[in-house]
């Protein structure tokens, strides 16, 4: 695992061939119509890419809630180099896409946590049309791992009775830039379908973490992510749900893995100081 952090510090590790790919596609100006567009475009052929990957598996998770009907499953494939991958899949029952939109994509911060308690920060930073925008958020990590913060040129569509709405790191000069934080890099996408009085959701995301990622934060983004549809599922039905951060001895990782990683990390540094 080392190595590839070594790689990354001079750049020289394999990449995914999508937008979130380093170095990031750049947008000098949000009335850059134009370039948005072509970025909007080729990050939407790449998440349908990633969506008709053979390589998907089932993950052994079970829904929590499978007996009152919850039917999430998470899906993942081999890494390519950093970037790791997450796929769910569900439905939410009695609702609309609109009503699913209103609650999982809302423009403000205290709507978002109500089904996510990693979220610390969200901002939309400029508007290129009605359908694509920038915005910037900040994630909560469990400590000893900073936090990470997230730039995203962020599109929604209608296709084919579907909506999508999907996003990829971008550089964009308006974006923050938070010491406390790590920038990482992500593409992610989402569908969801009407079918009669319920509601199908498929959600892809192809992440590089960024700096110091010890083997466990994996596991435990995954964790976080289950999390976080379930809650969404809740709150869209209008149940209550109470959100907590996901801690790393939810991911059952021990005191002694995280003092054995931050060793690793501290002997890797003096090796290369």
């Amino acid at each position: 695992m080392w190595k590839y952090v070594t790689s990354a510090l001079t750049g020289q590790y394999e990449q995914p061939p999508y937008p979130c790919a380093e170095p990031w596609k750049k947008l000098d100006d949000v009335h850059d119509v134009t370039t948005a567009e072509k970025i909007s475009e080729e990050v939407y052929q790449a998440c349908l890419a990633m969506i008709h990957d053979p390589k998907w598996s089932m993950l052994s998770y079970v829904d929590p809630d499978q007996a009152e009907g919850g039917d999430i499953k998470l899906f993942s494939r081999p890494a390519i180099g950093l970037f790791h991958f997450i796929k769910g899949s569900f439905s939410i029952r009695d609702t609309t896409v609109q009503k699913c939109m209103s609650v999982m994509h809302a423009d403000n911060l205290p709507e978002r946590q109500k089904f996510s308690a990693e979220i610390i920060g969200y901002e939309k930073i400029g508007r290129v049309n009605p359908n694509i925008h920038i915005e910037f958020l900040t994630y909560w990590a469990p400590p000893p791992v900073a936090g990470r913060d997230f730039c995203f040129l962020v599109t929604r569509k209608e296709v084919d009775g579907s909506t999508w709405i999907y996003g990829s790191s971008v550089d964009y000069k308006q974006c923050p830039k938070t010491a406390a934080y790590v920038r990482s890099s992500s593409m992610w996408c989402w569908q969801l379908t009407q079918v009669g009085e319920h509601v199908l959701l498929q959600y892809y995301n192809c992440f590089n973490p960024r700096g110091w990622a010890p083997r466990f934060i994996i596991s435990w983004l995954k964790s976080s992510v289950a999390n976080e549809l379930r809650a969404a599922r809740a709150v869209v039905n209008g149940k209550d749900f109470t959100v907590s951060k996901t801690e790393l001895n939810d991911c059952g990782v021990s005191k002694e893995e995280i003092e054995a990683e931050i060793r690793n990390k501290d002997k890797e540094q003096d090796q290369h100081a």
